[in-house]
């Protein structure tokens, strides 16, 4: 954990198509930034038109790791956990 990575270290839920867009700009913009680097992502998350539904046929996970500490973060969508859809930093990595 790091000053650098502190600002998207709020658990954001993606519940709708703003919300998700909203959460994916921001990730877009911390990896164009420099402060958040892709580690994976998702065919259904890269493919998807801003405004529309959110993919609801199978789980999907995209994950973003803090360029100065190695924070990872999480977005999750259709995986039943208890927490939500949403986005998360993971902690204990």
């Amino acid at each position: 954990m790091c000053d650098l990575c502190d600002r998207y270290a709020d658990c954001i839920p993606t519940a709708t198509p703003e919300q998700l867009d909203a959460v994916l700009a921001t990730a877009t913009t911390a990896v164009a930034a420099g402060d958040l680097e892709a580690m994976d992502g998702d065919r259904a998350l890269d493919a998807r038109i801003p405004g529309s539904p959110l993919p609801r046929s199978r789980p999907i996970t995209a994950r973003w790791v803090c360029s100065a500490c190695s924070r990872v973060f999480m977005l999750e969508l259709n995986a039943c956990h208890v927490a939500g859809d949403g986005w998360r930093p993971l902690f204990g990595n």
